[in-house]
């Protein structure tokens, strides 16, 4: 709330939206986490809520936060070899590459982070697993 207050505050109303959109997961998540069923759900904060939290639970959500890290990391080094492939593919072409830079954008760091989040991440993840397993059972 003080975040809000701040962006409204300083004029930076459209640097409100993140925010706003932070508290609001963060109440779906505590709806969804506090819900029992002798409670009955009622009214508008509950529905807005209950709808984040099922969007937020959605596969292409839940698998787009497992690659999130991988995301975070390929994002910028591929779209910068993208940008250079491309300014050579088009000769100066701003239409062209425009039209290609935004598809290519979004859709290379995403590919390049499932690749990495299937091939390195959770073979990694396998592993330490393993290998705390067998250290807690060998103490």
């Amino acid at each position: 709330m003080t975040t809000l207050t701040l962006c409204v505050i300083q004029g930076g109303i459209d640097k409100s939206l993140p925010p706003l959109m932070w508290t609001l997961c963060l109440a779906a998540q505590l709806q969804a986490s506090s819900f029992t069923a002798d409670r009955e759900p009622r009214g508008l904060t509950f529905m807005i809520t209950d709808l984040v939290a099922r969007v937020l639970q959605s596969r292409p959500l839940v698998w787009l936060g497992a690659v999130s890290y991988c995301i975070y990391l390929v994002n910028e080094p591929v779209q910068k070899l993208l940008g250079v492939m491309l300014a050579a593919l088009v000769q100066g072409d701003a239409a062209l590459f425009t039209a290609l830079w935004v598809p290519g954008a979004v859709v290379l760091p995403i590919v390049a982070s499932w690749w990495l989040h299937e091939r390195i991440e959770l073979p990694a993840q396998r592993y330490g697993r393993g290998l705390a397993a067998s250290t807690i059972s060998a103490a």
